[in-house]
């Protein structure tokens, strides 16, 4: 044959994942339970006059009953009943993959802070092996100068779909742990690319902690990272989260949801660092406490409400142009020595004691 060509099509059906597992267990810090593949696609060559022409087209990739647990869990970290990546092309001339739809549903993850900070789905592979000792040297690849640098890979998806995906977050770092959860997590793209100055649609909504909502839509942009997105998180109760900060105050929370609706800027700032901007409204409503000593009412209102907000990070922005408060409370103690008892909310730190360094 003048040119040497080939073409064809490929085609494997319902691998399961754990019958090979002595093929991949030395690579992974984690047992996969259960899971199948399925694969196909359409491929191409054809040998060129600098490099040979590899194409393929049509590419399916399917992932059914994914199970995931590590070793020293009881319960699996990931549940995926079903993945899939449809319609793709991959050119490794043009370094480009086109996918053309990746969907995936109501699948479970479970994320855990471990007391010592790390999180449980992070240490999932083994540490790369040390490198050579320094007595030992190793000749550099000699760098071809004739040949420009290589063209960085494209990749862009059509369409993404995440769907009824369920998330638990427990924090173990505390004294008292904090479990988070998300549920009814959707996420949608459109267009999105990794290609120079390229934009696509982007939208996510999920229910946070059973009665928190929050929702994001707008555009996104990988090179340069940039986004311009509406935001609306509504009804995120405060009380769960009271264990961050219960040692630094004298109260407890009783009551309190925080809302905020605006939009949210993304960009890259002149010193090349990650520029971020969000106008729009926030509130805390409902809230209520009881100071710890007595168990009796100490700060209450119905409203607080900030308008016209202006936070930014590089540069650092705070403005605000309204604060509301309606329905306000507090049990108000004046000392013997005539301070309040709203000055004492906070816990006084202790000094750090300085060492002295021995003579």
């Amino acid at each position: 044959m003048d040119p040497l060509g080939a073409g064809g099509a490929l085609e494997i059906k319902s691998i399961p994942l754990k019958k090979y597992a002595p093929y991949y267990r030395d690579s992974i810090l984690f047992d996969i339970e259960e899971g199948r593949i399925d694969f196909s696609t359409r491929y191409k060559y054809a040998a060129g006059e600098k490099e040979p022409e590899v194409l393929l087209s049509g590419l399916t990739f399917i992932l059914n009953s994914l199970r995931l647990k590590k070793a020293e869990e009881n319960e699996d970290f990931a549940r995926i009943p079903n993945f899939s990546v449809r319609e793709t092309d991959v050119d490794l001339n043009k370094r480009e993959v086109k996918v053309g739809r990746i969907s995936t549903q109501k699948g479970d993850f479970s994320i855990k802070r471990l007391k010592n900070g790390d999180l449980n789905v992070l240490n999932l592979f083994p540490s790369p092996p040390s490198s050579a000792s320094p007595s030992v040297t190793q000749e550099k690849p000699v760098e071809d100068k004739t040949k420009g640098p290589e063209r960085p890979w494209t990749v862009s998806l059509k369409n993404l779909s995440v769907d009824g995906y369920a998330i638990r977050v427990e924090d173990q770092t505390l004294v008292d742990p904090v479990t988070m959860t998300v549920d009814d997590f959707k996420l949608l793209g459109e267009n999105l690319s990794t290609a120079k100055n390229s934009k696509g649609k982007l939208s996510l909504d999920l229910l946070l902690n059973k009665k928190g909502t929050f929702s994001m839509a707008g555009m996104v942009g990988v090179d340069p990272i940039a986004a311009d997105l509406k935001m609306n998180l509504k009804g995120l109760e405060i009380g769960p989260f009271q264990s961050y900060f219960t040692d630094k105050i004298k109260i407890n929370l009783t009551g309190g949801a925080f809302s905020t609706t605006g939009n949210l800027s993304l960009g890259m700032a002149e010193n090349k660092e990650l520029k971020t901007t969000y106008r729009g409204e926030a509130s805390l409503t409902h809230f209520a406490s009881i100071d710890k000593q007595n168990a009796e009412d100490f700060l209450k209102w119905e409203s607080l409400s900030f308008e016209d907000l202006n936070v930014g990070m590089n540069p650092l922005l705070v403005d605000v142009k309204g604060i509301a408060l309606t329905n306000f409370y507090t049990r108000l103690v004046i000392h013997p020595n005539g301070s309040l008892n709203l000055q004492e909310i906070m816990v006084k730190e202790e000094p750090k004691k300085e060492t002295v360094p021995p003579a």
